[in-house]
């Protein structure tokens, strides 16, 4: 008895997926990006102690790599290095990035009033709210781009996707217009904490960041993933304190000189 011979597709498995629907427009709205794999290994494989981008695949070299990604984001805020930021150190480290008191009491209020008590080893709610930095991880929301895996591991892939989707005209970084599109356009049904997180979190980045053009950079972005970015604002502002104090010296000699 003759038998139908079954045809079977044998698919090339170094082609390129394919990313684009016709069904679906938003599939050719926000491309994706298609060969990140030849520049980092791996892209898709959440990374526990570096930040790594297209331009930077090895992380940031200042970095603290005894931390996660997620750790590192908000060890800055530990002012004391204690693994416990509280609210003055929250509001001290807002104030030292160059915000104003009215900003930094604002940012402590929403920050510890949102995230400490995910943070806490027992359910007793503590008073004065501290965030412990070994539980950062269980304060993720959602409505969020998904950077971060849920145990605060940085995911190269959808760094990346953050600007192949949203960096209209490529522009190397976010305007303001393009941070409001992203945030409404990843948001999550319903979950009206995190909407509210996630552009919280993404206005105060570009308060911080914004050039003359109002663009926050690509690598900015990505140094404030893994939280170098707040170190190195800080240090400008050092320096620049420095410079102004010792322009003032010399003009007082200047005077006395004259």
């Amino acid at each position: 008895m003759a038998t139908k011979a079954s045809t079977t597709t044998v698919l090339d498995p170094f082609a390129r997926p394919t990313t684009v629907s016709p069904s679906c427009l938003a599939t050719a709205e926000y491309p994706v990006p298609e060969t990140l794999d030849t520049i980092i290994r791996n892209p898709g494989v959440p990374r526990a102690t570096i930040a790594p981008s297209a331009e930077h695949p090895n992380g940031s070299t200042d970095g603290k790599k005894q931390f996660t990604p997620l750790q590192q984001h908000v060890e800055f805020f530990d002012r004391n290095n204690d693994g416990v930021i509280t609210l003055v150190e929250t509001f001290k480290g807002f104030y030292a990035l160059g915000f104003n008191v009215i900003f930094c009491l604002l940012a402590m209020a929403i920050i510890h009033g949102g995230f400490s008590y995910p943070s806490l080893d027992g359910w007793i709610p503590n008073p004065t709210l501290p965030i412990y930095v070994k539980n950062i991880h269980r304060c993720l929301h959602g409505s969020d781009t998904g950077t971060y895996d849920t145990e605060g591991r940085y995911i190269p892939q959808r760094f990346e996707e953050v600007l192949s989707k949203y960096d209209v005209g490529n522009k190397g970084g976010l305007d303001f217009s393009d941070i409001m599109r992203m945030t409404r356009e990843i948001r999550n049904f319903m979950d009206f904490f995190g909407m509210f997180a996630n552009k919280f979190e993404w206005g105060t980045l570009w308060l911080l960041c914004r050039n003359e053009n109002g663009l926050i950079t690509k690598e900015q972005i990505r140094r404030c993933y893994d939280g170098t970015l707040f170190y190195h604002i800080e240090a400008e502002r050092l320096r620049a304190k420095q410079d102004r104090v010792n322009a003032k010296k010399i003009n007082n000699l200047k005077v006395k000189s004259t």
